[in-house]
């Protein structure tokens, strides 16, 4: 049977994140350590940071197949959480690591694309059009991504508060009333998002949603 060479080098990858750092894994170390030549590395990939986003994306291709057969958001987002939670000590060492804004980016990427899926499917009720889902969509992956990485700079960390949290920052944005919507839509195209960031927090304070922290 052939060799799947990508989940060779992805699962080689973590495993040797369980016990070094993403800074002082290289492209030789995972080469020898898959036994295989750097051309069939670069056959596959660009570079290490190519290999976490397969990694995340091909986490996130699970997570969003569990995600709908759930029965509501809460459960998904548990799903999603849990499954972060399996990879703790991996998610740990690359958010304090010297590549922690480009695993940001990789993060915010993936979550996009799995929000993207599982509002279209889901979550939204509202008849509203692509436009402004892509931007209720871009908006919460900003959130919920720098709130998950904040969260695991730290050493403990609660998943099932957490999807608790998270789920409680979904119902607000998905039960905009249409104003609010239309408010969101022109504060993101102005470029003004961070501002109705704040507001969306200080709302979900006055409704008890969320603590300070």
């Amino acid at each position: 049977m052939p060799v799947d060479m990508k989940s060779l080098i992805g699962n080689t990858f973590e495993e040797m994140m369980e016990y070094k750092s993403i800074d002082k894994i290289t492209i030789k170390d995972l080469v020898d350590a898959c036994n295989i030549s750097r051309q069939a590395f670069y056959y596959h990939f660009r570079d290490i940071m190519d290999v976490v986003k397969y990694k995340f994306e091909k986490d996130m291709r699970t997570v969003l197949a569990n995600s709908l057969n759930t029965s509501s958001l809460e459960e998904a987002l548990q799903i999603f959480i849990l499954k972060i939670g399996k990879r703790k000590t991996i998610i740990q060492k690359q958010v304090i690591s010297q590549r922690k804004e480009e695993i940001a980016v990789i993060a915010l990427e993936v979550v996009n694309k799995y929000l993207q899926e599982l509002f279209r499917k889901k979550v939204l009720k509202k008849k509203i059009s692509y436009e402004e889902l892509d931007v209720i969509v871009d908006f919460y992956s900003c959130g919920i991504t720098t709130f998950l990485l904040k969260q695991y700079e730290k050493e403990q960390v609660d998943e099932k508060k957490l999807a608790i949290e998270l789920n409680k920052r979904q119902e607000l944005i998905n039960n905009l009333k249409d104003e609010e919507l239309k408010s969101f839509k022109e504060a993101y195209n102005t470029e003004k998002i961070y501002e109705y960031d704040e507001k969306i927090k200080i709302k979900l304070k006055r409704n008890g949603s969320i603590r300070n922290n």
